[in-house]
């Protein structure tokens, strides 16, 4: 089973496979999707969208080395439009959909979450009504679980069913700030300031695996062989570090450190790749180890860059590009060219998907042959 996990373009998406320029955004947050990556998830089965239904996305994405998340929807590429001022934020995938929130602000009602056919990309459907500052996301087959932002700037958790959308339930005031989410074998997992929490799905109970302070809760990937997240550091320092632990929180430690806010996240059956808000694109073993740069540093990314992994590459934005590096490769192929400012990404088998944002607000999905 697959897990899937949105990352998000400025508002970043982030995806889980088995084993946004507009006033208001907030370019230093971090956003994400993740689907559901079972007992077996890739990139959390649902890199964003955490079921029995296998997806993958951004967010952060785990991976077991199994098959790509979630069913193959066709090759057949799309551009779904982004309509000004609205930009898309973060992006998942399973087994029949594509998930994605869009928004304007991040302290008004403008945030919308959506679910359309990965095939086509038909059948735009509206989730939940427009909420606040909503910034990660995570999905299996039953619900889709999410984040927003409170008055006093503090996260809830919120999951919205699947079958009868419409209608958000509230799970946690969680009382501070949260990261990401991903769900693998289910439980939902989500980075907070006290540490990583766990609730089993879909009501609880609650637990505090990890207990550690955070000072940015950023992405997180889980997959058989552990949980992995990103604390980013404080802004504008090279304080971010990687960390993992075991399923049951125990043997939690740093695997990379130094890191200039480390903002995108996901995992192969070997290996740990994060993003950094200075677009480098990295990995390390999944012990620790040697540091792989795929990608070196080269300016502030307008948007939280994306980063995605199947059984035998890793995907990433390079400038316009959306490009695929074989595992400690310094020779990407070009999937896609000339693309706005692309952030996002999500897997499934045969194709990637990801975000878009155009300067003045708007922008797409876009889905693309691997």
């Amino acid at each position: 089973m697959r897990v899937l996990v949105l990352s998000s373009l400025g508002l970043c998406l982030a995806s889980i496979t088995g084993c946004a320029i507009v006033a208001g955004y907030d370019f230093g947050k971090y956003y994400e999707g993740s689907v559901d990556g079972g007992s077996t998830g890739a990139g959390g089965a649902s890199a964003s969208a955490s079921a029995s239904s296998s997806a993958s996305g951004t967010g952060g994405a785990g991976n077991n080395c199994g098959p790509g998340s979630g069913q193959d929807g066709g090759v057949g590429p799309y551009v779904m439009p982004i309509l000004t001022p609205a930009v898309p934020r973060a992006i998942a995938v399973d087994d029949s959909f594509v998930y994605w929130v869009d928004g304007v602000t991040t302290d008004k009602a403008d945030s919308v979450l959506h679910r359309a056919f990965k095939k086509d990309g038909s059948m735009d459907t509206q989730l939940v009504p427009p909420q606040t500052g909503i910034f990660t996301f995570a999905v299996d087959k039953a619900y889709v679980y999410y984040a927003t932002t409170n008055p006093l700037g503090k996260n809830d958790l919120f999951k919205v069913s699947q079958a009868m959308p419409g209608t958000p339930g509230l799970l946690l005031n969680t009382m501070e700030n949260v990261g990401g989410l991903a769900i693998h074998g289910g439980k939902l997992y989500w980075t907070g300031q006290s540490g990583i929490w766990t609730m089993t799905t879909p009501n609880g109970p609650y637990d505090l695996p990890v207990t550690m302070a955070i000072a940015r809760p950023g992405a997180i990937a889980v997959d058989d062989t552990g949980i992995y997240w990103l604390d980013q550091g404080l802004a504008g320092t090279n304080e971010g570090t990687v960390y993992r632990a075991d399923l049951d929180g125990k043997n939690a430690k740093p695997i990379a450190d130094k890191q200039n806010s480390p903002s995108d996240l996901a995992t192969s059956c070997a290996d740990v790749f994060w993003t950094t808000i200075d677009n480098g694109v990295f990995s390390v073993p999944k012990a620790g180890g040697t540091v792989f740069t795929y990608q070196p540093p080269f300016g502030m990314a307008q948007g939280t860059l994306g980063v995605r992994a199947d059984e035998a590459r890793v995907y990433f934005a390079q400038g316009t590009n959306i490009v695929a590096a074989p595992f400690g490769s310094l020779m990407p192929a070009i999937l896609s060219t000339k693309q706005d400012n692309p952030g996002a990404i999500a897997l499934d088998g045969e194709a990637v998907y990801f975000t878009t944002t155009l300067p003045g607000g708007g922008g797409s999905i876009t889905k693309v042959p691997k």
